[in-house]
């Protein structure tokens, strides 16, 4: 019996118990890169866990994940972020308005 807990703990130590889970400040700019790439299942496993992930911000650019997905033409992922709340007015990078044009 000493044994089995002796290899149970040295395991433990040596392999440890697996990953940590997430926490907002890792799944924020994992949420924004797969915004970003197109990478569904990423967002959704993000916004599962922090919906309110939905109106998160980058710290580099100050660029919501709605925005981030729309201009790459990321549909599915901008309508996920739709139905998780995401705010439609949320403006960032060099943008000072929502419905400002360039050019």
């Amino acid at each position: 019996m000493r044994r089995i807990v002796l290899v149970s703990i040295v395991s433990i130590f040596i392999f440890g118990c697996g990953q940590p889970p997430d926490t907002k400040e890792i799944a924020t700019p994992r949420l924004l890169e797969a915004c970003l790439k197109g990478d569904f299942e990423a967002v959704k496993k993000s916004l599962d866990q922090f919906p309110e992930l939905a109106n998160a911000r980058d710290k580099e650019n100050n660029m919501p994940p709605l925005l981030r997905a729309s201009e790459r033409g990321h549909v599915e992922i901008v309508k996920l972020l739709l139905a998780k709340k995401a705010d439609v007015k949320a403006v960032g990078g060099l943008s000072t308005f929502p419905n400002e044009t360039h050019g």
